[in-house]
């Protein structure tokens, strides 16, 4: 079912996310990545359309107390987030914009959904069946108010975000993440490196 028929959803497009955001600032978020002393990462201004966020909250009424399986199945709009972050497309914009390749999402997954505060640094370096290597992490910030907007990065940077802004970090180390302060409500999505196909 295409979700363009709710009323809520915006009328000019069959997506949730903003591609053109990826593609407009790939170069620059490279050298950004690229260039940064610690761990990697950079900010995707504005991911998801103006307003999607929104029924996703509301058609889930207690995020961090369902699996992000259970939401997803009560809710189109988080489905269809869902299935645009782990998508082809999304994945491509990801390598653009931090220069890693062979990107893989984990549609199941076996780690990130609904952030805690006390999982914050809880990230195996390796998928727990695939045994590929996690690389790459994506927090998109789905509601927070103006103190939850800082997170602290490992090197003590703090770093402004506003709803619908993702943070995209290279995960090196276990337990070396991001701190989001209690109350930010983030979506975390891992992706994890393939082989060059030969």
């Amino acid at each position: 079912m295409s979700l363009a028929k709710d009323v809520a959803f915006p009328e000019d497009a069959d997506v949730l996310l903003r591609y053109g955001v990826l593609r407009q600032q790939a170069e620059v978020h490279q050298r950004i990545f690229r260039e940064a002393h610690g761990m990697p990462y950079t900010v995707l201004p504005g991911v998801c359309k103006p307003g999607v966020l929104m029924p996703v909250r509301d058609a889930v009424p207690a995020l961090s107390m369902q699996s992000l399986r259970s939401a997803q199945r009560s809710s189109p709009w988080l489905n269809q987030l869902i299935w645009e972050m782990t998508s082809g497309t999304f994945i491509r914009g990801l390598e653009a914009n931090t220069g890693l390749q062979y990107i893989l999402a984990d549609p199941g997954f076996d780690q990130g959904g609904w952030l805690h505060r006390d999982s914050a640094g809880d990230l195996s370096t390796w998928h727990s069946r695939w045994q590929l290597p996690a690389v790459l992490v994506l927090d998109l910030l789905m509601a927070c108010n103006a103190q939850h907007a800082c997170v602290v990065m490992p090197d003590a940077t703090r770093v402004n975000m506003a709803e619908e802004d993702a943070l995209v970090w290279q995960l090196k180390e276990r337990g070396d993440g991001p701190q989001w302060p209690a109350g930010a409500q983030v979506l975390r999505c891992v992706y994890y490196q393939g082989a060059a196909d030969r």
